[in-house]
């Protein structure tokens, strides 16, 4: 009865641990799930048959480049914006800042991406395609910069997510960007959605926290046995 008890007590505290440590407070969240209007393009996504549109639009954001805004639904009323890197690439700026810069404070941003294609493979996204994802201050000054390939398109609409850290500059409230990291290529970058701004976290991996409890919990049994035997 005692070893169920202390076993159901370590994966309570394992549970607490990672509820509490894998997710910071989200500062600022972005689903995109605004897009609407623009132009249902006359064929559906190549190999998965997903709606695709163009020059589309999104309240509150302010967006450039080819046909911008691009733009793939992946569910019902779940949009992501997908750039394209032609000559006039793709470039999306969030209009509004956000209380993520304060002067030497870290942050984390994490974001789902994946490679994407339009209505023919001609423009998939390849291996050597970037996207980039960028912090500007009050005065568009770049905070910080993120180029990440999204891997090459295999067939599927498939997202998985990055992340990375910034020191914020002080310089006022921070703003999104998504662009392309090597515009000119002609082909798309990849597709973006959920990106969110989140307060300095450490990241424990679930395994990582369960061997750390249960090792500190193995070594009081031992002792409370020692103590026993004594």
């Amino acid at each position: 009865m005692k070893k169920f008890l202390l076993s159901a007590c370590i994966l309570t505290s394992a549970n607490a641990f990672l509820t509490e440590n894998v997710h910071a407070a989200i500062i600022a969240k972005f689903d995109l799930n605004g897009i609407h209007d623009g132009f249902y393009d006359s064929g559906s996504q190549y190999q998965t048959g997903n709606f695709i549109k163009y020059q589309a639009q999104l309240t509150g954001w302010t967006y450039s480049g080819f046909n911008a805004i691009h733009a793939l639904q992946i569910g019902a009323d779940n949009w992501a914006l997908m750039v394209y890197s032609g000559g006039d690439p793709n470039t999306y700026t969030l209009d509004s800042g956000f209380s993520a810069n304060t002067v030497g404070v870290t942050y984390w941003v994490s974001y789902d991406i994946a490679p994407t294609v339009y209505v023919n493979s001609g423009q998939a996204t390849r291996n050597v395609d970037l996207l980039r994802i960028s912090v500007l201050n009050a005065v568009g000054g770049t905070v910080a910069s993120n180029d990440v390939s999204t891997g090459a398109w295999a067939g599927s609409q498939d997202f998985h997510q990055e992340y990375f850290s910034y020191v914020g500059d002080g310089i006022g409230d921070a703003r999104l960007q998504i662009t392309s990291g090597n515009p000119g290529s002609g082909f798309f970058a990849g597709a973006v959605d959920n990106i969110a701004f989140e307060s300095t976290q450490p990241i424990p991996e679930p395994t990582s926290a369960l061997l750390l409890l249960a090792g500190t919990a193995g070594i009081a049994l031992r002792r409370r046995r020692a103590l026993a035997a004594g």
